[in-house]
Order: structure tokens, then C-alpha cells, then sequence
């Protein structure tokens, strides 16, 4: 379940979600989890994403 929000909030940043206003509200479980998802999907990561 988590898995599934986690991914429906980037792919709603794909279609124009400043994930940015949301991001310091994740925990570091589920920012580490996101960047894994990209990883895993092969999408690079922003800077501000890997920063924090």
C-alpha cells in the first residue's frame, strides 16, 4: 500500500506535482523508497531530491 501512494505521488510529479511541497514531510523511509523507485524505473533523481 505503500509502495502505491509513494508511486502514484511521482507519477503525479511526472505530470506537474512540485513533489518539492510535499517532500520534507516524507519520512526518510519513504524519500529513500522514491529514490529508489526512479533508480529502479531508471529516472534520474533531481538534486534536491538526493540532497535531503
Amino acid at each position: 500500500m505503500v509502495t502505491g501512494f509513494l508511486e502514484a505521488l511521482l507519477m503525479a510529479a511526472d505530470r506537474g506535482l512540485d513533489l518539492r511541497t510535499v517532500w520534507g514531510d516524507l519520512g526518510t523511509e519513504s524519500r529513500a523508497a522514491c529514490l529508489a523507485l526512479n533508480e529502479f524505473w531508471g529516472v534520474e533523481s533531481p538534486g534536491w531530491m538526493r540532497a535531503s
